[in-house]
């Protein structure tokens, strides 16, 4: 059982990936509206990843994973964005950031995490 922390400013999707992880992947999860409370929560809590909305209000996806990448106890957190931007240009600016992979919009919530753990699983 891993702990995942959604960071997104979509409640709606965040309430839909939280149901979707702990029910088919027996997860405990942790859902954030914001890089602010994301944050926050990653400096309390351990998480044994991230999965993250690349477009949010205020600080983006991108930008607070570049925060994580600079912070020393954080920066080895995996982080799994989770976005509408699927082209291969965008998948490779996630990857030169850190991110472990990327997860797409919409999702089936049935498979959402299978998928998280190929991506973990790759590396």
């Amino acid at each position: 059982m891993s702990r995942v922390l959604i960071v997104d400013d979509d409640p709606s999707l965040a309430w839909i990936a939280q149901a979707a992880l702990t029910r088919f992947g027996g997860h405990l999860v942790t859902t954030s509206s914001s890089a602010d409370q994301a944050l926050a929560l990653l400096d309390r809590e351990p998480f044994d990843v991230v999965l993250l909305d690349a477009m949010m209000p205020h600080v983006d996806g991108p930008d607070l994973l570049r925060t994580l990448r600079e912070h020393p106890r954080l920066r080895d957190v995996p982080v799994v964005m989770l976005t509408a931007l699927a082209a291969d240009a965008d998948r490779e600016r996630f990857r030169a950031l850190g991110a472990r992979g990327l997860l797409t919009k919409p999702f089936d919530p049935r498979t959402l995490a299978a998928n998280l753990a190929a991506i973990l699983e790759r590396g």
